[in-house]
């Protein structure tokens, strides 16, 4: 059976574009916490942690669990373009706008601020092959001494 030419026109250019559309980011995917690869800052009482994230590489949706050694229970959720500018952070008492911008396929940072104020920098790095995240953090507090931090977070299934 001969295929008509015309099919192939059309039909290629929207196969095309459908593989580039269900590529996803590298960044996308439910990462959970992995305390024992992880060198956490003096003050960061984190024993849990699920992000879930959603991202065309332009922009990204962010929701945050976390649970506290006291069992605080706190979700943020936060969604916002990489373009540097600020968006709005919600459920999060620390910050209340958050600005990403993206340095490479793998890479981002991130600025949270609160009241105007810087509260956090980090770098959101994931590995070569997809699995793990890495998260440079630096925490500014009123008050209270600068501290940094390093966590790691499993791609789970």
């Amino acid at each position: 059976m001969r295929v008509p030419r015309m099919l192939l026109f059309v039909g290629l250019p929207v196969l095309c574009v459908v593989a580039i559309a269900s590529s996803h980011s590298p960044f996308a995917g439910t990462w959970k916490f992995n305390p024992a690869k992880s060198k956490m800052g003096a003050s960061d009482t984190t024993t849990s942690d699920v992000m879930r994230i959603k991202s065309d590489g332009k922009t990204i949706s962010l929701m945050d669990e976390e649970v506290d050694a006291q069992g605080v229970h706190k979700i943020s959720v936060k969604n916002a373009q990489f373009d540097g500018k600020d968006y709005p952070v919600e459920g999060d008492p620390n910050s209340d706008v958050v600005a990403y911008e993206l340095k490479g396929p793998r890479e981002f940072t991130g600025t949270t601020k609160k009241d105007g104020k810087v509260t956090a920098k980090y770098t959101i790095v994931v590995s070569e092959d997809g699995q793990t995240t890495t998260v440079q953090y630096t925490v500014y507090s009123e008050g209270r001494k600068t501290e940094g931090g390093t966590s790691v977070y499993d791609k789970q299934p």
